[in-house]
């Protein structure tokens, strides 16, 4: 070092010092890199866990799936298909039956009763609490000369 000049010296240094400055910077992009690589690691262990609990449900399904086709035949399915029709065919005619009732109550009450006001002997008590709100009405035993219908 003797036989180089001040500025030889000067420059050799800031050389030493850029190399170790080159050095620490290579140290902390590798610890970056770790880090890096530890979260995107992280992120890709989530993500497998989320797509085996997916898959795990899409098995389920599918297996659920499986059990209603294949424990199914074209002959249990025409047998459900005629099963369902024989009931939604009966219960028609309880809506035709029940609206033919409907009419016939009908005609036989040329003006129905206006149970709001001309019937109240029906029912006790005031239609209304003592704070003004609305109240239930109960209705009073019958006798057997009264006939509604």
């Amino acid at each position: 070092m003797q036989q180089l000049s001040a500025e030889a010296i000067r420059r050799a240094a800031h050389y030493k010092e850029a190399a170790r400055e080159y050095q620490r910077h290579l140290i902390m992009t590798s610890v970056w890199e770790i880090e890096k690589l530890s979260w995107l690691k992280s992120f890709l262990q989530c993500r497998q866990k989320e797509q085996e609990k997916d898959t795990a449900l899409s098995v389920e399904e599918a297996e659920l799936f499986r059990h209603m086709v294949v424990d199914r035949d074209a002959e249990h399915a025409s047998q459900d298909l005629e099963f369902v029709a024989s009931v939604q065919e009966k219960e028609k005619k309880t809506l035709d039956r029940l609206d033919s009732e409907l009419d016939e109550l009908d005609l036989l009450s040329s003006d129905p009763p206006d149970f709001e006001h001309e019937h109240d002997e029906l029912f006790f008590g005031d239609a209304h609490n003592s704070d003004g709100h609305q109240g239930q009405r109960e209705p009073l035993a019958l006798s057997s000369d009264t006939n509604l219908i």
